[in-house]
C-alpha cells in the first residue's frame, strides 16, 4: 500500500512558515535557491567552515527576500574585512546583479 503525504494547506501554516515558503519560492524563481550548494562551497573555501544557511525576509520590505550565509570568524577585524571583501567579489562574479539576493553574516569566536 502506498501512502501519500500531503503538504499542509496554506491556511494551516503559521505566519512565519507561510512567509518562509513565500520567500523560498521567490528565491527559487530567481534561481538563487538552486545555487545555494555552490555558494556554500565558495563560502566554505573562503572562511574555512561550512556556513549556516537561512532564507529570510526583510521585516520592513516584505517582498525583499534573501539567503543568509552565517559564518564564524576568528582573528582580527582587518583580516575578517578582507575575507568579507573576497566573498563579496566572488559571489558578485557568480551572481551578477542577483548578488543583492544574498547576505553574509559574520560572528566572532
Amino acid at each position: 500500500m502506498i501512502r501519500q503525504v500531503q503538504e499542509p494547506a496554506a491556511q494551516d501554516l503559521s505566519p512565519a512558515e507561510r512567509e518562509r515558503r513565500i520567500a523560498e519560492a521567490a528565491l527559487r524563481e530567481a534561481g538563487i535557491v538552486q545555487r545555494i550548494p555552490e555558494l556554500s562551497e565558495v563560502t566554505k573555501k573562503i572562511f574555512g567552515d561550512a556556513p549556516v544557511v537561512t532564507i529570510e525576509t526583510d521585516p520592513e520590505l516584505r517582498d525583499d527576500h534573501y539567503v543568509v550565509f552565517q559564518v564564524t570568524v576568528t582573528g582580527p577585524v582587518p583580516e575578517a574585512r578582507q575575507l568579507h571583501k573576497r566573498w563579496n567579489a566572488e559571489t558578485a562574479e557568480m551572481l551578477g546583479r542577483d548578488v543583492d539576493k544574498i547576505r553574509l553574516m559574520m560572528s566572532w569566536k
